[in-house]
């Protein structure tokens, strides 16, 4: 019995190297991550519901209040805030995706937003995070670069400045070999810049022996311990630097009894140094019957008046009894 057999023509290497170069065109555009637009309804809120007309706090003028939706399931969790230089907000949120958009303000006051996107974020690779990667906490928006902070797998990863962090390679920063040893979602919860690139960061559950929590400031390649004071349970969520240095912290307290709280506290220029105990002077304190919920995210930028305008944004946990609260204060000199 006779067998056929068809044998296929062979290919020249410049055949190949074709094929071979269109086959990595089309998976490279399968993962290409782009910006799409995100719908957001925005409802606004006073900073007090008994008593609409309060407007002031602490030592902050209250500018108005958003509680944000979206139809897009990817929408919440935000958990980290930054200004970008064209004025719009950049958040990251708990399930790895920048989030922006542009707040809207009539006579100083924060009324809505506008032109919102979102993107995943990438790793390593260029592709978007999967699995216990995508839990970002925090960022910071220098001029040369973004830097995004993560839980689960502690890490602080540097992309390239907008628009250019959108499907970019991140980079690792992160010279501190003690992050393994903190808690799965106790990580760099707070994190800014002392200028330039040089990094404070502090931990959310990481404590020392003298129960204090366990931060750094790194430079290049190169970390340097320091601790920060927690009290009254309280708990850093995030940072931002001011014109002349000091450094505001936002701080988390959650009880069963009385629900969320939230407070910031300023940190002088002239104490944050390498092994240094931060201790800072609270300016606000909002909790209830106050409108609050788990914020989580601090943005500042300068005002036209002189002071800064501040912006507080809450991390809704993707919980349905829970908000998505954006919050703008003036913060005086």
């Amino acid at each position: 019995m006779s067998v056929f057999v068809h044998r296929r023509p062979r290919q020249s290497p410049d055949r190949i190297a074709v094929a071979a170069l269109w086959a990595g065109f089309i998976a490279l555009l399968a993962t290409a991550v782009a910006a799409e637009p995100l719908a957001l309804e925005a409802r606004r809120i006073p900073l007090n519901p008994e008593f609409p007309d309060v407007n002031r706090v602490g030592a902050l003028d209250y500018r108005g209040g958003l509680v944000l939706r979206s139809p897009d399931p990817r929408f919440g969790g935000l958990s980290g805030l930054g200004v970008l230089d064209d004025g719009r907000l950049l958040a990251v949120n708990d399930r790895g995706y920048w989030v922006s958009f542009r707040p809207v303000l009539e006579h100083d006051r924060l009324v809505a937003v506008a032109d919102g996107d979102i993107a995943a974020i990438t790793g390593g690779d260029g592709r978007p995070l999967e699995g216990r990667m995508t839990d970002a906490e925090a960022l910071i928006i220098t001029k040369n670069a973004i830097f995004v902070s993560f839980e689960q797998d502690h890490r602080v990863w540097r992309y390239p400045p907008a628009p250019g962090h959108i499907g970019a390679k991140a980079k690792s920063t992160m010279p501190i070999p003690e992050r393994r040893a903190l808690p799965p979602n106790g990580g760099f919860e707070a994190l800014t810049t002392l200028g330039g690139e040089r990094l404070l960061m502090v931990s959310e559950e990481g404590r020392n022996e003298a129960d204090d929590l366990v931060g750094w400031i790194v430079d290049n390649d190169k970390a340097y311990g320091l601790s920060y004071a927690s009290t009254a349970l309280f708990k850093p969520t995030d940072f931002a630097r001011l014109a002349n240095g000091d450094v505001l912290a936002l701080e988390r307290r959650f009880t069963v009894i009385g629900g969320f709280a939230a407070r910031l506290q300023r940190i002088p220029a002239a104490t944050i140094r390498p092994g240094a105990r931060l201790i800072g002077r609270e300016i606000v304190r909002i909790e209830p019957p106050l409108a609050v919920d788990n914020m989580e995210g601090l943005a500042v930028m300068p005002a036209p008046e002189g002071g800064h305008m501040v912006f507080i944004v809450s991390d809704d946990n993707f919980h349905p009894l829970q908000r998505t609260l954006l919050m703008l204060f003036h913060l005086p000199d």
